[in-house]
């Protein structure tokens, strides 16, 4: 049995603070995303 471990990550800060490009570079790396707006919106 493989043992698998994860971390959870929370993004947050300001305006033009940098999250997008943050999220953008994690998901390039195969980070799952979750996008807490689009999901409120939902």
């Amino acid at each position: 049995m493989m043992n698998r471990s994860h971390s959870t990550i929370a993004l947050t800060g300001g305006i033009a603070a940098g999250k997008s490009a943050v999220t953008r570079i994690l998901a390039e790396q195969g980070v799952a995303i979750i996008n807490a707006d689009a999901v409120a919106k939902l």
